[in-house]
């Protein structure tokens, strides 16, 4: 009896070592993200399939994995490598996420990072395969937002989807949804700083908002003169996707046209972003984007 108890005492152990092992684990493969060492994420990720315990943290591996093959085939594109090449990273991303949905269904990244590696599978392989993909991300980061409302990122995603895409017949573009989903990204992002969730600016949020502000290219006046219809269905929806078609109606707007705002807040991220001596990888892309946005207009 005292050598079954022994052992048992000794099983749970090792149980609880590789439990926190493991939560270690994520959060170095989370720095080496941050820090764009993407091959060494992916390999460290690879070793944890087997090691994880039980069905949530498995799906915790998966999610990551699904994200670190966006970026390993952003870079195989950047290196010009075939297409199929490409394409294979995301093919791969979207069954790890696939994975992550079936361990963990609440699990509100699963559905992100399916979204982003069909999304990137679309417009590298072309125009009409991204236009097909359109419905399915923008399925996938509604069921994100249902399971997670405070996500940041999927709003900047719905923003972008509903900015790049040509409006009925042919799909559902609608600018003017995309400058509202812009703003409630930001709001999010905003909160999640004040509260110490998210440890940087995001300048490809603001970014992403000036350019559909300068795309929508509304008057002072009609931006004043929408305001109290949107605040009326923003208060009427209830679903949470086409809520925030109007969440522009809820928020004090400056009493200038789009195109000023946008000129204003471009010009602020790279004042910000210039001002930054050691940029990052992502800061100074952030920046080269800012730029050659602003020389366009």
């Amino acid at each position: 009896m005292k050598r079954v108890i022994i052992t048992g005492i000794i099983f749970l152990f090792l149980s609880v070592y590789g439990i926190c092992n493991v939560s270690e684990d994520l959060r170095n493969a989370d720095n080496l993200h941050n820090a764009y060492r993407y091959a060494e994420e992916n390999t460290l990720l690879l070793s944890l399939v087997n090691k994880a315990q039980g069905n949530k943290e498995k799906a915790e591996v998966y999610w990551r994995l699904a994200r670190v093959t966006v970026y390993l085939g952003d870079d195989s594109e950047d290196r010009g490598d075939s297409k199929n090449k490409i394409l294979s990273f995301f093919e791969q991303g979207e069954e790890y996420a696939n994975k992550a949905m079936e361990l963990d269904p609440g699990n509100h990244l699963a559905y992100y990072w399916k979204s982003a590696n069909i999304g990137r599978w679309g417009q590298v392989k072309g125009i009409l395969n991204a236009l097909n993909k359109a419905r399915p991300m923008q399925v996938l980061l509604v069921q994100a937002i249902n399971l997670d409302p405070a996500h940041a990122d999927s709003f900047n995603v719905l923003g972008e989807l509903y900015d790049e895409l040509p409006g009925f017949p042919i799909s559902f573009g609608n600018i003017d949804y995309s400058v509202s989903l812009a703003r409630k990204c930001i709001s999010l992002h905003e909160e999640d700083r004040t509260v110490g969730r998210e440890p940087r600016i995001k300048y490809g949020y603001y970014i992403k908002l000036a350019k559909h502000l300068y795309k929508r290219n509304w008057n002072t006046k009609k931006r004043i003169e929408k305001q109290e219809g949107k605040e009326k269905k923003y208060g009427k929806e209830k679903n949470i996707l086409e809520k925030n078609f109007y969440y522009e109606g809820t928020i004090s707007i400056k009493n200038m046209s789009d195109r000023e705002e946008a000129k204003e807040i471009m010009n602020k991220v790279i004042a910000e972003l210039n001002g930054i001596s050691n940029r990052d990888k992502e800061q100074n892309d952030d920046l080269a984007d800012a730029n050659k946005i602003k020389a366009g207009w």
